[in-house]
């Protein structure tokens, strides 16, 4: 900030075309082939934000690019976070007459269905067996994993036996 206060009018003697030369070196080295590559493997749902983030700043300017890219990502998380179902749920009658209650997880268990997996432990009756499972649970949001250690907490007042499968938690 002290070299543009200060040196204003020496900035303004350098060659636009000069400073253009320098921003296309500096952005060829910040986005190296590579990544291209690296977020194409990485899938749809990756690659197509990032494509799109850097098509917008091109066209547009860096701010706008942005905010097109961010809006690009949302909308891949949101569909495909939302057109999914994240976990599921099955009670069952157990041997001693005491209820069962099986919760499986899916892949990706985001915070965007914190809610459905709060309203489906609510349901949960005094006195039942929880199995949550989570074998097929590659990610799961740090919020989702404090929901279950609250409701574990909680659970031992309403006689609630909670039992992980596959989760450190």
């Amino acid at each position: 900030m002290l070299a543009v206060a200060f040196f204003a009018a020496f900035f303004n003697q350098i060659p636009l075309a000069s400073l253009a030369a320098i921003l296309i070196v500096v952005g060829y080295k910040l986005s190296r082939p590579a990544m291209y590559k690296d977020q194409f493997k990485k899938g749809q749902q990756q690659f197509v934000p990032f494509i799109t983030t850097i098509v917008a700043i091109l066209l547009t300017d860096l701010l706008v690019g942005i905010l097109v890219g961010m809006m690009v990502g949302f909308y891949y998380i949101l569909h495909t976070h939302n057109a999914v179902s994240r976990f599921h749920v099955k009670t069952l009658e157990a041997d001693c007459g005491m209820r069962e209650t099986r919760i499986h997880l899916s892949q990706q268990v985001s915070f965007l269905k914190k809610a459905d997996l709060l309203a489906a432990l609510d349901t949960i009756d005094e006195g039942t067996r929880v199995i949550i499972n989570g074998d097929s649970a590659k990610a799961i949001d740090r919020d989702v994993i404090e929901l279950l250690r609250d409701f574990q907490d909680a659970a031992s007042d309403k006689n609630i036996e909670v039992v992980y499968e596959s989760l450190n938690i």
